[in-house]
């Protein structure tokens, strides 16, 4: 479900490049629900392709906010609208960078990894491959 990012990815339904997202299929407590490979560090511009492969991957939509450690971003508006709901987003210092937590308007929620947009295409790869499996784990922080 995921290309490499030196590589001109296809296109997704003409709407720019392609996911690059991996989810568990049951993810065992404490575990993340995926793993994200962004093309850039500006939340903004991340998310929406990211819900709306969320969306037709499983179904999920309403996102009622979004929370992600500061560190792996530079840019993030305060909120956003997608799919007709505004989305609410938080950087938050007390999260680790590596975390991107999806909280939606039934009470859901999602975690998902996020690979750094720098990483090496063998540690992307694992890292989506551990995702998927439900088995990434998050270093923490001190921060």
């Amino acid at each position: 479900m995921w290309s490499d990012a030196r590589h001109q990815p296809a296109s997704v339904d003409g709407f720019g490049p392609t996911l690059r997202l991996a989810l568990a299929d049951r993810p065992s407590d404490g575990a993340v629900d995926g793993a994200w490979w962004p093309y850039s560090r500006d939340l903004g511009v991340e998310l929406p392709p990211l819900m709306a492969g969320l969306h037709a991957a499983s179904g999920i939509d309403g996102a009622s906010w979004v929370s992600a450690g500061r560190a792996g971003w530079d840019r993030c508006p305060v909120r956003i609208r997608i799919g007709g709901v505004w989305v609410r987003m938080r950087l938050l210092g007390m999260l680790d960078g590596q975390l991107l937590t999806i909280n939606f308007l039934d009470g859901d929620r999602i975690r998902l990894i996020v690979v750094p947009v720098d990483a090496p295409d063998d540690t992307a790869a694992a890292a989506l491959t551990a995702g998927a499996a439900g088995k990434a784990t998050v270093e923490h922080q001190n921060r």
